[in-house]
C-alpha cells in the first residue's frame, strides 16, 4: 500500500522537534552526512554502515530510548558506534543519561576478548532557543569537593555538544538534506524564518533534484510540518502560497494537498478535545455536586445531634447561612 506522506504523524504535533530529528535521521544518507559532518573519532567506512535498536531495558526494568544508534566500521575492521541524542531544552541531568546510554550500549556490544567493549562516540544534537548553558560534564554534577573529585575522576565529559548556535549558516548550504535538516532545526525560532527560508530555497531546490522524486516529495512534505507545527508562523495559508510559488508543480500540490490535510486533522483535533473538555467538565461538576450533598448530610446529622451552627461550619466548610435551611428541612 502506497502511504499517504500528506496524512501528519500525530507526534509532529505534540513534539515537533524531536519527531522532525528522528524521522530525517531515519534515511541512510542524512544519517551519513551528518556523521561526516561531525564525528571526529577517525577513518570510518561509511559504506559500512548498520543501525541499531535504541530501546534499552534498565536495571529498574525502566524503558528508555535513545534518538539515533548506529555504527560503522573503521580502517582496522572494527566497528565504532555513533549515538545521538537531541535536545530543545537544556537538560542538567544530560550528562548522567548519556553516560547511562553509553554503559547500555558497551554492554549490549560487548565481546569475549581483552578489550570487550567497543568506542562509543556519544553526540547530543541542541536546537534550543537560546544557546546551551548546562555543564556537558558529569563530575560538574557531583556533590563533593571539586579538588577531590578532579583527583579521584578527573574530568569527564560523555559526550560532544553540537549546539546549533555555533553553526554557521554558510556552512550549512550544501544540498544535503542533513544540512536542510540543521538549518530549518536552527532558524524555527527566526523572526524573520520565511526570509531565512527563501534565501535557503536554491539549496532546498538542488536536494530535490538530486533525490529520487518520490523519496524527495516526502521530505519536503515533512520538512513543511515541521515548520507550521514548530514555528510562529501569523499566516501559515500565506506562507505556504509563497513556500509553493518557488517550487515546481507537482511538489506544489502535494505541499498544498497535505496542507488541507492539516487543517483537517486540526479541525477534528479541535472537536475531540471539546469533548474531551465537556465530559472531563461534567465529571468534575458531578463530583463536587456529590460532595456539597454529603457535607449537608453530615452537617444535617450533627445539628439534629446538638452541635451549634458555627461548630457544623467549621467541621464541614459550609457557611452558616447555609445552615438556615436545614434548620427547616
Amino acid at each position: 500500500m502506497k502511504k499517504d506522506i500528506s496524512k501528519t504523524d500525530e507526534r509532529m504535533v505534540r513534539t515537533p522537534h524531536d519527531h522532525f530529528f528522528h524521522k530525517m535521521m531515519q534515511f541512510d544518507d542524512v544519517i551519513v552526512d551528518f556523521a561526516k559532518q561531525h564525528i571526529g573519532c577517525g577513518e570510518l567506512l561509511f559504506d559500512t554502515l548498520e543501525r541499531h535498536e535504541t530501546t534499552f531495558i534498565k536495571h529498574n526494568f525502566k524503558r528508555v530510548e535513545s534518538d539515533s544508534l548506529c555504527s560503522f566500521e573503521n580502517g582496522c575492521g572494527e566497528r565504532v558506534y555513533f549515538l545521538v541524542e537531541h535536545q530543545s531544552t537544556a537538560r542538567t541531568n544530560m550528562p548522567l543519561r548519556i553516560w547511562q546510554y553509553l554503559s547500555e550500549i558497551m554492554d549490549r556490544f560487548s565481546v569475549n576478548s581483552k578489550k570487550p567493549y567497543p568506542l562509543v562516540c556519544p553526540l547530543v544534537f541542541y536546537n534550543g532557543k537560546h544557546k546551551y548553558k548546562k555543564s556537558c560534564c558529569l563530575t560538574d554534577l557531583l556533590n563533593a569537593d571539586a579538588i577531590v573529585i578532579n583527583k579521584v575522576l578527573g574530568k569527564l565529559e560523555p559526550f560532544t555538544l553540537i549546539d546549533l548556535h555555533d553553526i554557521s549558516d554558510e556552512s550549512l548550504r550544501g544540498g544535503s538534506w542533513a544540512n536542510i535538516m540543521q538549518y530549518y532545526m536552527k532558524h524555527v525560532y527566526d523572526r524573520e524564518l520565511e526570509r531565512q527560508i527563501h534565501g535557503y530555497m536554491p539549496v532546498l531546490r538542488d536536494a530535490l533534484e538530486m533525490t529520487e522524486p518520490e523519496t524527495g516529495i516526502g521530505r519536503l512534505q515533512l520538512c513543511v510540518d515541521y515548520l507550521l507545527h514548530a514555528a510562529k508562523i501569523v499566516d501559515p495559508d500565506g506562507f505556504l502560497r509563497r513556500f509553493c510559488n518557488q517550487l515546481d508543480t507537482k511538489e506544489s500540490e502535494v505541499i498544498m494537498t497535505g496542507a488541507e490535510r492539516l487543517r483537517q486533522d486540526g479541525m477534528q483535533q479541535g472537536m475531540q478535545q471539546g469533548m474531551q473538555q465537556g465530559i472531563q467538565q461534567g465529571m468534575e461538576k458531578g463530583i463536587r455536586r456529590g460532595r456539597e450533598e454529603q457535607q449537608y448530610a453530615i452537617a444535617k446529622n450533627m445539628l439534629n445531634d446538638g452541635f451549634s451552627k458555627e461548630q457544623v461550619a467549621r467541621a464541614t466548610g459550609l457557611k452558616v447561612n447555609d445552615l438556615e435551611s436545614l434548620f427547616t428541612s
